[in-house]
């Protein structure tokens, strides 16, 4: 649970947090009135105190202390880190203690091994440039051109190059320290370089931002960040200029949020102040999302200025800032549209960007693909091979489209399931040495996440995790492994309708394909399943199984097949085995296609048992595919 959510909790019990913080204060009104925030008594209850908090409506949890304006806020918690003295993470935890709120998984500041980059250590960083020299050439630029005052540069520990060449914006994690450095230089702002080259992707000026103040103030560059902290308001810089979602449908913003994502999530409102131009706004709708619509507001700067900073050489009044921060839009609830709206969408759905539609394929050619936005269910007898199909389709994705997916496997411990995806994704029956496992291990955490419950698991909490996963490290397939391990009995059709529309819910709202694993019904005795694959309504449990996602898909294992090889064997038949190795091993069967044309096609695939447990799409194997890069392969190439 965010802080925006706990915070909303609190207002709806503002009178009862009130008396619990400022026990020595009263109702007034619509108010609760106590002498100061050390909570001294009012000198008279017809007077009250100066210390008034709103109990509801719109405004409430707004505070303020009328005899000393630097004591005010815009919600409970940050009067709860006021009135005890301690910092956001206590307040929340103490806050959330009081609610009831219990956590039940955890959030961490590591990034995953996929972001991790060159690193220097913060003494040979700060080694890189020195303090700016009152009177150079970049100190002249800073306060001269661009109208920034020696306390903002000394907040944000702006220096310069040892040749007086650049500015140098050092940018600090949320425990202070030192990792990255942007070099500008001031006269050609298209020269610029950072170090350590290809370093950690981060906001600029953390170091300068009093998570006390409630509103997160979020600019498009470090000048503009640091002429807001000039105007009274200090805030951070994303760091690489605006940039909103590619063609590829790639959110370029992932690698700064998910590094900084827990420090800013101690922030309930964030202002987006980036540029009033297409690539501004563009950025701005693709970081709204990650961070939460319902804590964002958005900014038009006045008199036609593009930013902050062109704000502050043109010696607009702080007064206009103010009035730019009061008149801040919030963000429309994201389904309620125009037709024109989707304009573009539509459009493309016509004449797809490069000819090709958004969404995965598999592995084989086949009139079908895995969209954004969608569900699909996969099905099959047991034994057939389902999950193995799935997670080789899994490293497929990793390999080709270099995208994230989170597994939820409640049938087999964690470490099966990446005994068997390491085996699928190098090409191998087994690693050939320790250093060949440690580098296919580090493939899959650059693209691999599990949900690690062995058992029956909650479907709140998974779909809790999944959100977290997606909102912080751009996650864009999920797979429940199975559904009948989720707190729901599968006959049941309420039960299961609901939970089927929340997780469809969660793949539309996340632009994420979500897959469902599911059991099939024993075959009766007239249908085999050595001869027989499964229909769609052979799924056990529920019709809304099959009714509410958008995909159908059946595995089937040619069990036939299988006998007619052990006979032949047994025989010593050549001739019998040499026909068998054309016919195929599985097939894969789309049953149900929402979209597309509705095609529900079928291919015959082959399976390498003995090796890759890959499938393939002809009979001849000339060779396993290898998604992980492999040290040894190196070596023999």
């Amino acid at each position: 649970m965010d802080a925006r959510q706990v915070k909303d909790m609190l207002n709806e019990r503002a009178e009862e947090v009130c008396g619990l913080l400022l026990p020595a204060g009263f109702r007034k009104g619509h108010q609760w009135s106590v002498g100061d925030i050390k909570n001294t008594p009012p000198s008279s209850k017809k007077k009250g105190g100066s210390l008034n908090i709103e109990l509801s409506g719109a405004k409430a949890g707004v505070w303020c202390d009328f005899a000393d304006s630097s004591y005010k806020g815009s919600n409970l918690l940050d009067l709860w880190m006021a009135v005890r003295g301690c910092d956001f993470k206590q307040a929340i935890t103490e806050a959330k203690q009081f609610l009831g709120i219990k956590d039940n998984w955890r959030r961490t500041t590591a990034t995953p091994a996929s972001d991790s980059k060159p690193t220097l250590s913060p003494k040979k960083l700060e080694s890189e440039y020195v303090d700016l020299r009152k009177g150079s050439t970049v100190h002249q630029w800073l306060t001269e051109t661009r109208k920034l005052s020696e306390e903002v540069l000394a907040a944000y520990k702006i220096g310069e190059s040892k040749c007086g060449k650049y500015v140098v914006f050092p940018s600090y994690n949320a425990d202070g320290k030192l990792e990255f450095l942007k070099f500008r230089n001031h006269q050609n702002k298209d020269e610029m370089f950072t170090l350590p080259k290809g370093g950690p992707k981060m906001l600029f000026g953390l170091q300068a931002v009093d998570p006390r103040q409630g509103l997160l103030i979020l600019t498009e560059g470090e000048l503009d960040a640091m002429a807001m902290w000039d105007y009274g308001h200090p805030a951070v810089s994303v760091p690489f200029g605006a940039k909103g979602i590619t063609k590829s449908g790639e959110n370029p913003n992932n690698p700064w949020i998910e590094h900084d994502y827990d420090w800013m999530e101690q922030f309930v409102d964030v202002l987006l102040c980036l540029d009033n131009d297409k690539p501004g706004q563009d950025a701005t709708a693709a970081i709204a999302p990650r961070l939460g619509y319902e804590r964002c507001r958005r900014i038009t700067f006045p008199d036609g200025h593009k930013d902050a900073n062109s704000c502050l050489v043109s010696g607009l009044h702080e007064d206009g800032i103010w009035d730019a921060i009061e008149k801040s839009e919030n963000y429309d609830p994201p389904h309620l549209r125009l037709p024109s709206d989707f304009k573009k969408e539509v459009w493309e759905k016509f004449y797809p960007v490069d000819g090709v539609e958004p969404g995965e394929d598999p592995p084989w050619n086949m009139p079908f693909k895995f969209r954004p936005g969608q569900t699909t269910v996969w099905h099959g007898f047991t034994k057939h091979g389902k999950t193995a199909c799935l997670s080789f389709m899994l490293g497929w994705f990793a390999y080709k489209y270099k995208i994230r997916s989170c597994i939820a496997s409640m049938e087999i411990p964690a470490k099966n399931t990446l005994q068997n995806l390491t085996r699928q994704v190098t090409g191998k029956k087994k690693p050939e040495s320790e250093e060949d496992f440690n580098e296919a291990f580090q493939w899959l955490d650059n693209h691999f996440f599990l949900y690690d419950v062995l058992g029956t698991a909650k479907a709140d909490d998974m779909l809790a995790v999944w959100k977290y996963a997606a909102k912080k490290y751009g996650v864009q397939h999920f797979v429940a492994d199975s559904l009948m391990k989720l707190d729901v009995e599968e006959d049941d059709d309420s039960a299961v309708k609901r939970v089927m529309n929340k997780i469809c819910d969660f793949a539309k709202e996340f632009s994420v394909h979500v897959h469902f694993v599911c059991h099939d019904k024993k075959p009766d005795a007239r249908h085999p399943m050595d001869k027989f694959w499964p229909g769609m309504y052979q799924v056990r449990g529920s019709a809304h199984i099959v009714d509410l996602p958008d995909n159908v898909i059946a595995v089937w294992r040619n069990k036939g097949k299988e006998h007619r090889v052990e006979e032949a064997i047994a025989a010593e038949n050549e001739e019998m085995l040499e026909e068998l190795k054309l016919e195929e091993d599985a097939m894969f069967l789309v049953q149900a296609q929402r979209a597309g044309n509705g095609e529900e096609p079928i291919k015959r695939l082959w399976y390498d048992a003995e090796e890759s447990w890959q499938y393939r799409d002809e009979p001849a194997l000339t060779e396993r595919m290898v998604f992980a890069p492999s040290t040894q392969a190196e070596k023999k190439g």
